[in-house]
């Protein structure tokens, strides 16, 4: 247990790695959540027919912009394609809710999603970039992404569950 604090303390010890961190647990809060929702909006008007074809056709789009993703990093830096992702994301999410909550037509609240979901591809590419770039040791980037790791993962049950009380409410 004590290893874990001491990799906990060593990859947060940077402001700019505790920011980063912080970004990526909102992130991914977000991506997770909003996944949860688009697909029980899918499931209730389409049934799983309709859920499963809104999932795979917000993953095509997401398969085109991941490429594109290292050719903005070249260009642009790490910083500011993950700035540009989240701005990206934070925008596309609120546009799909939007839509949601106003009760756009099924259709223009999937092209709002398909949005979001190409916008998360930029984000984890972009990080990964950056993080070299934010340390002082090599130990301080392993501990880093390690703490990158359990992020995504306490983000794949808090969106989910987040998302889910807020479809109950």
């Amino acid at each position: 247990m004590t290893h874990r604090w001491a990799v906990l303390r060593r990859a947060l010890s940077s402001p700019q790695l505790r920011r980063v961190e912080l970004a990526f647990l909102g992130f991914g809060i977000a991506e997770y959540g909003v996944w949860v929702v688009v697909l029980v909006y899918a499931f209730r008007r389409g049934g799983t027919t309709g859920a499963g074809v809104i999932a795979a056709v917000q993953l095509v789009p997401s398969a085109v912009v991941a490429p594109l993703t290292a050719r903005l990093i070249a260009a642009r830096g790490a910083a500011t394609t993950l700035c540009v992702s989240y701005i990206t994301q934070a925008t596309s999410l609120a546009l799909t809710a939007s839509l949601m909550l106003a009760g756009a037509p099924s259709t223009i609240v999937y092209v709002g999603a398909v949005a979001a979901a190409s916008a998360v591809t930029l984000t984890r590419p972009a990080q990964a970039a950056l993080l070299p770039a934010l340390v002082q040791t090599p130990a301080q980037l392993t501990a880093a992404n390690v703490v990158t790791g359990w992020v995504d993962n306490v983000t794949l049950l808090v969106g989910p569950a987040i998302a889910s009380v807020m479809l109950v409410v």
